[in-house]
């Protein structure tokens, strides 16, 4: 997906009245309203799923928060499989941050994992299988995420 469309749906989604802001204290991101977060059960600091309309049925994203570096690092993406994937990997002082996305809508991982640069801090966001419009939406949500 291109990135400028991307940039550009994640600065739309600050001024859009059809999303809303997730604020866990650890970290917060722009979705659309219909998402909705709900709490996991974690053996760190903090596991959940993002859920479309109220169903746990209908999960479009999970991640994981781990300040002891346990949030799923996406590797299963590798050098066999990294054909069918648009991988970025960009670094700031503070993360090394891997996105993910498949090539096809719908075949695979769209996903985003921060590493800390200098601790043992992980996050993760990931879907799996997501149609094209969710993973559009997943993808311009990631640009929004703000660690605290």
């Amino acid at each position: 997906m291109n990135r400028l469309l991307i940039l550009l749906m994640a600065l739309l989604f600050a001024g859009c009245s059809s999303h809303k802001t997730l604020d866990l204290k650890t970290f917060s991101m722009e979705m659309p309203k219909q998402w909705h977060y709900k709490s996991l059960p974690g053996f760190d600091d903090l596991s959940g799923i993002i859920v479309k309309g109220q169903s746990q049925d209908s999960v479009v994203l999970t991640f994981d928060y781990s300040a002891k570096g346990y949030a799923n690092n996406l590797k299963h993406i590798t050098d066999s499989n990294a054909k069918a994937y648009n991988i970025r990997i960009d670094s700031t002082d503070r993360y090394v941050v891997r996105t993910v996305w498949p090539k096809v809508a719908g075949k695979g991982t769209t996903g985003i994992h921060y590493k800390g640069s200098t601790s043992r801090f992980a996050f993760s966001v990931a879907g799996y299988n997501l149609i094209k419009k969710d993973q559009e939406l997943a993808l311009a949500a990631f640009k929004t995420i703000v660690i605290k």
